[in-house]
């Protein structure tokens, strides 16, 4: 069994919507624990909402595999992500959307994979 620990977000504030850079070896994992950690937060009802993606390189389009719950302040959320003799794809990434008036969310995202 072959595992590994990423970063696709590391510990930075974020006012606007993005996403992570992708981590490209994915394709030999067949299961995922994302951990996204809220570390501060500021602005008026900030809202953020965060979902791990996988990229489909032939029909060019990125698919949502986990999506964690909107977050409104400080806290940490544990995602499995498994499916029975499938791959996570061949990219993934984080994606997140930030509302409210002047938000600033610094937060963590992380995985630990397996083969």
């Amino acid at each position: 069994m072959v595992s590994a620990e990423i970063m696709l977000h590391p510990n930075l504030a974020e006012t606007a919507s993005g996403n992570s850079l992708t981590w490209s070896e994915a394709s030999a994992m067949k299961e995922a624990i994302f951990v996204l950690d809220v570390r501060a937060v500021s602005g008026t009802t900030p809202t953020l909402d965060l979902t791990i993606e996988t990229y489909d390189p032939l029909s060019d389009k990125w698919d949502t595999i986990v999506t964690f719950a909107q977050k409104t302040g400080v806290g940490t959320e544990w995602k499995y992500s498994c499916d029975a003799g499938k791959t996570l794809g061949n990219l993934i990434r984080a994606k997140w959307v930030i509302g409210g008036t002047t938000p600033s969310f610094q937060f963590t995202v992380s995985a630990i994979m397996k083969s």
